[in-house]
């Protein structure tokens, strides 16, 4: 039992250092000789738990998304409503990311590193979503044909309108709406759910966020607040 134990302590501070290399440096310039010399464990022992630096990158992904898809599951078991259910889990997967840095993380900005968080919480979260149409369905709410693939194409459209700046929280949230053809006003009673998209989603620089800025005070629609990118809306 200890020396399992020990193997899980040693497995385990691989990953967190691997994790941390590839924020700090990116994936493309971080190799099993850093990450051995960071965690202070013999290359050869990081061999033994990894076979390749692909491998260690697979873990780290799925060391995030699974926090995350607990966290989701914990939330979701707290929901009143399914509009409220369907906001977390729309909230849910703009919590993928481990950090917002700036200038913005090279382990994200990578090609594919996004697309594969991506792609392993889409797969997990399969019997969540499922579970959330069947209750919207059941309740007469949800009408839409192929509703999984509206879902996740919200997701993915959302997710890169936001990346280009091109799509503010209101917008995103009727745009889900109109997708499932579900009341909007609805998903807008909601919004107090929101706790990664109000607090990270709209970051600007460094860690302040929309909501340390205080919404309140832009009152233009039009009007950038001068810490963020998007306009407040």
């Amino acid at each position: 039992m200890k020396d399992e134990s020990k193997k899980d302590v040693q497995r385990q501070k691989i990953l967190e250092v691997a994790r941390e290399l590839f924020l700090k440096q990116g994936v493309s310039k971080t190799s099993i000789t850093d990450i051995s010399a960071q965690a202070g464990i013999a290359k050869g022992l990081v061999y033994y738990y990894f076979e390749t630096k692909e491998d260690i990158l697979d873990a780290v992904v799925a060391l995030i998304c699974e926090a995350k898809i607990k966290q989701l599951e914990h939330r979701l078991r707290h929901g009143e409503s399914f509009y409220q259910r369907l906001m977390m889990l729309f909230d849910a997967y703009y919590a993928l990311y481990p950090v917002h840095l700036n200038p913005p993380s090279l382990f994200l900005d990578e090609q594919g590193i996004v697309g594969q968080f991506h792609r392993y919480f889409l797969l997990h979260i399969e019997a969540i979503s499922q579970k959330l149409i069947e209750e919207g369905q059941a309740q007469g709410i949800l009408q839409c044909v192929a509703p999984r693939v509206l879902l996740e194409m919200s997701l993915e459209g959302i997710h890169a309108l936001h990346r280009m700046n091109r799509i503010s929280l209101d917008e995103a949230i009727q745009g889900l709406g109109n997708a499932l053809q579900i009341d909007v006003e609805r998903l807008r009673e909601y919004k107090h759910s929101l706790v990664n998209m109000r607090k990270e989603y709209w970051h600007g620089k460094g860690n302040r966020t929309v909501a340390d800025c205080g919404e309140s005070l832009c009152k233009s629609q039009a009007t950038r607040c001068k810490d963020h990118r998007n306009p407040h809306r």
